[in-house]
């Protein structure tokens, strides 16, 4: 079952679809934010392990076993609940809540498992309302940024970053067996060679659709341990890196090429539309690219004379 399989069951089990969606290339992690209406019986079993963080509403929740034994009752606003991948569950719904589901294919965590020297995936834990801090935050994170990331190439960094990490976080803190809930983590920024064999890669097209997967590959170093390496030696994440790098394109474009039409900029910058770049632009400089053109001209204009 793919990703956009496991939000189209959940979406058809509750008779309902999502606020908004957010998703990056086939098998990356995706997510989508829920205003639930009261239900009642409904099972899901998805493919995918799904991340639920209680954000709003009614905490008149229920969960229940594939037999339809009581097994947890009552929520609590920003706690976090999952639905392991494979196992059957019911839930009952009484009031109107709000929720941000994060859907964490099965691949994910073995490829991190993986990456930390285990043989294999361990089994999450089917938590119900459970505090967990460090993923509270970074749903906050997620409900902040992803309605406003629609620009392709940024958006895939930015899910692969949070993908390494949630896999990271999960398989320390959300096993359901004897996996280790300590692993330790390497320290310390790029060497010098990799971090230029990063930035050249990210440089050549900040348009293409680089993927964490690949650029850690490149300096032989996983996931989880390339990001926060990356983050110590160029002081930001690679997706806000790459963010940087494309807007430095456009403005260049727009200065320096005063007859391609604002949309073209846009189109080969890798923006997913004009509407989008003007946004991210006006957001960066203050200004629209087109008046910021103008403005630029005019400051030449007036430096020749």
């Amino acid at each position: 079952m793919s990703i956009n399989a496991s939000l189209s069951e959940i979406a058809t089990k509750a008779q309902q679809t999502p606020r908004w969606t957010f998703a990056g290339p086939s098998g990356a992690l995706s997510g989508a934010c829920w205003h639930h209406v009261p239900v009642h019986g409904v099972e899901v079993m998805t493919d995918d392990n799904v991340i639920v963080f209680h954000t709003g509403g009614g905490t008149r929740v229920r969960r229940f076993d594939e037999r339809g034994r009581l097994v947890a009752n009552g929520s609590r606003i920003h706690s976090i609940s999952i639905m392991p991948a494979g196992l059957r569950s019911i839930w009952d719904i009484d009031d109107p809540s709000d929720v941000l589901h994060l859907y964490v294919p099965a691949a994910l965590i073995e490829r991190s498992a993986r990456q930390r020297g285990l043989d294999r995936a361990p089994l999450l834990a089917a938590w119900f309302a459970h505090d967990d801090p460090w993923l509270a935050g970074l749903f906050q994170m997620i409900r902040a940024e992803m309605p406003a990331q629609s620009d392709g190439a940024a958006t895939t960094l930015l899910l692969d970053e949070v993908g390494a990490s949630i896999a990271r976080h999960l398989i320390e803190h959300a096993c359901a067996d004897a996996a280790p809930t300590c692993i330790a983590r390497p320290r310390g920024g790029l060497r010098p060679s990799a971090l230029q064999r990063v930035l050249d890669a990210m440089r050549a097209n900040p348009a293409d659709a680089h993927r964490i997967a690949d650029l850690s590959a490149s300096v032989a170093m996983n996931d989880d341990h390339f990001i926060r390496a990356f983050r110590e030696s160029v002081g930001v994440a690679p997706h806000r890196y790459l963010l940087a790098l494309r807007m430095e394109r456009a403005q260049r474009l727009l200065a320096e090429r005063p007859e391609m039409p604002v949309s073209e900029v846009s189109v080969s910058c890798g923006y997913s539309s004009a509407a989008h770049f003007a946004a991210q632009f006006r957001r960066a400089t203050g200004a629209a690219p087109g008046a910021w053109r103008r403005g630029r001209g005019t400051k030449t204009a007036s430096s020749s004379q």
